[in-house]
Parts: structure tokens; sequence; C-alpha cells
């Protein structure tokens, strides 16, 4: 499937949610007044308008490290027309399951081993891919795992059984509301405009002017122009205004300015400043 780099939104589209896909993941999306927003996908739990979310983990396996990581099988020769690849070897050494495109959208990534001198490596944009039973080894045959890649996507050189692999999600794949740790390393992505049912599809918005969950309450020192973070002490309430008292730095993340304050306690208006 190939997609334009931005396409036009209806209000309505902005604002609705779908069981299915209704674009690539990380298509980027404008409505006519301005505010931009990516495709999207919830994780396994529902997200809460203005509440912002993260990406979670990518689910990368270990890469370029022929004793840890997926290979491609003995004797493969992908030369730069291939459209599908094969992988065989071992998932870490660890028992692993691969459900069909969960990866779609996502990418392959592709390199030499590490330490070989060579160092070449490619990031190759995954179209669909088969599905895999769990377990250590997958060397071939019905249990390989078939990569297909997008369309207009190649290898940039020949791929051999010596080039470790390894499979990297699309960030906006599977979103969840901010962990309340200071431990937080995930990336914000954006705040979802309205309500969303786990794995169902949406258009979150990265860009413009978006009312935000504040876990601050309304009475307090909400200014306009203040600097808006996540909250890393109190996720599922929102967001907290980036200062001494409460920015730890670690696991949060600048994501827009206050505009203004709502009518209502406990949101404000903020030029959301993620992705353009």
């Amino acid at each position: 499937m190939s997609f334009p780099n931005s396409i036009a939104l209806s209000y309505e589209q902005a604002f609705s949610t779908s069981v299915t896909k209704m674009a690539p993941l990380g298509t980027r999306g404008t409505l006519p007044d301005g505010r931009v927003f990516r495709a999207a996908r919830a994780g396994a739990t529902d997200l809460r308008p203005g509440n912002p979310v993260v990406a979670v983990a990518p689910g990368q396996f270990s890469m370029l490290n022929t004793s840890q990581n997926a290979q491609f099988p003995a004797g493969t020769t992908q030369d730069t027309n291939a459209v599908v690849l094969t992988l065989g070897g071992s998932w870490d050494g660890t028992s692993v399951g691969v459900t069909a495109n969960d990866y779609a959208d996502g990418w392959l990534l592709v390199g030499s081993t590490v330490g070989s001198g060579t160092n070449n490596i490619q990031m190759l944009r995954i179209k669909s891919h088969t599905a895999q039973g769990g377990g250590t080894s997958h060397t071939g045959g019905t249990s390989a795992l078939k990569v297909t890649l997008e369309d207009g996507e190649h290898p940039k050189w020949d791929i051999t059984s010596s080039a470790g692999a390894a499979l990297v999600k699309n960030p906006y794949a599977a979103l969840a509301i901010t962990a309340a740790t200071a431990a937080n390393t995930n990336i914000v992505m954006g705040v979802p405009p309205v309500a969303v049912t786990a794995l169902y599809y949406f258009w979150l918005q990265t860009w413009g002017d978006a009312p935000v969950r504040m876990s601050d309450a309304a009475s307090s020192a909400l200014a306009p122009g203040s600097y808006v973070c996540n909250s890393i002490t109190a996720a599922t309430t929102g967001c907290c205004i980036k200062n001494s008292s409460n920015y730890a730095g670690a696991g949060q993340q600048e994501i827009g300015i206050i505009r203004s304050l709502s009518t209502t306690g406990g949101y404000a208006v903020v030029h959301l400043q993620i992705s353009p």
C-alpha cells in the first residue's frame, strides 16, 4: 500500500475511530484549520480524550548479533530486487511468537554482524508478514517468517546468510497512556482527540490547539504561556506544568504550551508541538 506524505482530513474523519485501518500507520493528516494528526492505533487498553499517549516498547529483538538474533537461513541470496524476504534462525534465544502483520507498517532492520568490519545497515518498510509460532529456532520451511516489503521498497544491497535481522514496530502501532513512573522513557506521540476503544484505529493529534487533561487543578498556577509535560506522578490524570517543583526531567517530555484554560476544571487548551 503506497501512501502520500500528507492527506487532507474532514472534521468527521479526524474525530472518528474504526476497528479497521483507515490509513497506513504514521500517515500525516491535516484539517483546514491547520491542526495535524497521525494515523494510529490504540494498544490493549482504552484511551482517554486529551490524555497524552506513548509508544509502547518497540518490540525489536536483539539486533545484529549472530549468537542471539534471527538470521536469514543458510543459502540466502536476497538481491536488491527482492520484495519478499525469508527469516530463519532464533529470536534472542527465547520463545517468541509473531502474530501475522503485527509489524506491518514497521521496519525490518538488516545488517552485518557486529564487529564484522563492514557494518552495513538498512531499514526496510514492512507491508505485511506471515505468522510464526513460539519457539527458539525457526530455521526455514513452513516455520520461516516471510516479510513482504512495502511497494517500491527493496534491499539496498544483497543480503546473505551472515546478516542479522530485527523487527521494529511502528511507533503509532500500540499506543498507551503514559506510565506514572519517573523511569518512563517511552516517547509521547500525541493526544487522542476522542475516546478510543482498545485496538481501534484513530487519528492522533500531534500539532496545534487541543484540549489536554491536566493533573494540576485548574485553580492552581496554570498560566497561559506555561510549558506542558507529561506527568510521571499522576499519568492517568494528564499533564503537568514544567517547573522546578514537578518536573523531574527523566521520563518527561515537553509537548506544548498552554494558550488558555477551560471552563471545566482540569483541562487546558494546549498548542501541541510534538510532530508538525
